[in-house]
């Protein structure tokens, strides 16, 4: 499948598609008349010779300098050269053919490997684009999504390990609280734990769970609908204009803008983090309350036996507070950060901080997976002792959740009277990764609405301006 480009119908899923699984992109021949009549404009503005910031003149505190006719597309090339310069370890390949040839350093291989002649205000459009973080949101956006639908799975199967009472699945939650992101998690739950033992009467240990799995639903259900509100600003954010100056090609002219600020997307991926938090708290939290003999009736750490001195699976709680703890430091807020006022003599006195805000919910993620990887083996460890959906007969899981154990069972074998902890958890971890232990379609809650609404009026408006 080959994806054209028009810049008004760019998806999340599209680029996830270019970035990991080697779609082609093709620019759409709309698209090279947009760019074709936009140029023109710029032609006519260099022949009469009017100021243009980046254009004509130099850019930050350079702005009041003109540039010789015969520099400026020098100023160009040397604009792309001048902007290399990242620190660190390299990008991810994924999100490097995700952000395509806007980055810096891509544009600058072009240049100097490619023979690219950059035109004039050519060099400032591909410095000023956030292609990078656009692209790492789509990616880490994505990721998330996969990474709640795991929870999911692992939460309800902590509620079959714990004997948890399921009345927290009840319709009338919906009915009360009609959240799409809630509704959405609960009707993932049920499905989960269709076929299950817990909706057999008597068969809840408690008339009351502790909240994290009482609140479950709600907890997932809060974290969809910041992913959805942040899918929807990213959808926005793919199909709008981030150049500065822009062409008015209705107008004949070049107008100075702040489109490069995207505020909206730095803020959208901090609140998707700020509410992913609760849910690796709780899962973790889950874990714990398992690997406890007073709440889950178990014995101690999960031990094959009571009667035995070792640790069991104690130190896994160790291991998954760390995590946790390393996972919620990444939710706080960036989009309101700025390190100095300084830079460009004070003029450029604002930045969003959005690539941040997409790297630190990338690597949250990351973190969470792992989280997930130790909740599922310690549900898995509980439900056996229980002896539930085995031969023991005593109960059967349900049908997701059943095929969910025989995944992770089929990785981390059960630990024994004498065991220790399991040696290796990574084929759990990259299991997580990949989404392979939720077999339904990823759900995510967007507004599909306003989205729909918001491009049609952002086609119109560009329609607009190049007629």
């Amino acid at each position: 499948m080959t994806i054209s480009l028009n810049g008004s119908d760019l998806t999340v899923t599209q680029v996830v598609a270019v970035a990991r699984h080697g779609e082609a992109v093709v620019l759409a021949p709309e698209a090279l008349t947009a760019m074709a009549r936009a140029r023109a404009v710029v032609a006519e503005v260099l022949e009469a010779g009017t100021p243009v910031y980046g254009l004509t003149t130099g850019v930050g505190e350079r702005k009041s300098f003109v540039l010789d006719p015969a520099e400026r597309r020098k100023f160009n090339q040397r604009l792309v050269l001048n902007h290399r310069i990242a620190q660190g370890d390299a990008a991810p390949a994924d999100v490097v053919r995700g952000a395509m040839v806007c980055l810096a350093d891509l544009a600058h291989g072009l240049i100097t490997r490619g023979g690219l002649q950059v035109a004039e205000n050519e060099g400032l459009a591909l410095v000023s684009s956030n292609a990078f973080t656009t692209a790492w949101a789509c990616l880490a956006l994505a990721d998330a999504q996969t990474l709640m639908d795991t929870f999911d799975v692992a939460g309800a199967l902590d509620l079959e390990a714990f004997g948890a009472n399921l009345t927290c699945l009840h319709p009338v939650i919906e009915q009360t609280r009609p959240f799409p992101g809630l509704a959405a998690t609960l009707g993932q739950l049920r499905e989960l734990l269709e076929g299950s033992y817990l909706w057999q009467p008597g068969a809840a240990r408690f008339l009351q769970d502790p909240l994290t799995f009482r609140c479950l639903p709600h907890i997932h259900g809060a974290a969809r609908d910041a992913l959805g509100y942040a899918q929807t600003i990213l959808q926005l954010e793919l199909n709008s204009s981030q150049s500065n100056p822009v062409v008015v090609t209705a107008e004949r002219r070049i107008v100075s803008v702040g489109n490069f600020d995207i505020g909206p997307l730095a803020a959208a991926l901090d609140f998707a983090r700020i509410a992913l938090a609760p849910v690796v708290t709780s899962a973790n939290e889950r874990a714990v309350k398992l690997l406890q003999a007073p709440f889950s009736g178990l014995p101690a750490g999960l031990a094959a036996a009571f009667a035995t001195p070792d640790d069991a699976l104690s130190e896994l709680a160790t291991s998954g507070q760390a995590i946790t703890v390393e996972a919620r430091t990444l939710a706080h807020p960036v989009s309101y950060e700025l390190a100095s006022s300084v830079k460009g003599e004070g003029i450029e006195d604002r930045a969003t901080m959005a690539p941040l805000s997409a790297r630190r919910l990338a690597d949250m993620v990351a973190l969470c997976t792992r989280v997930a990887a130790i909740e599922l083996v310690v549900a898995a460890q509980a439900i056996d002792l229980r002896a539930i959906g085995g031969s023991h007969g005593q109960g059967a899981l349900g049908l997701g959740t059943g095929r969910a154990y025989r995944m992770v069972r089929e990785l981390v074998p059960f630990t024994q009277a004498d065991g220790t902890l399991p040696a290796d958890l990574e084929p759990l971890v990259e299991l997580v990764s990949r989404g392979d232990l939720h077999p339904g379609e990823p759900r995510i809650t967007i507004d599909r609405t306003a989205v729909g609404a918001s491009l049609e009026s952002l086609r119109a408006t560009r329609a607009a301006v190049r007629d």
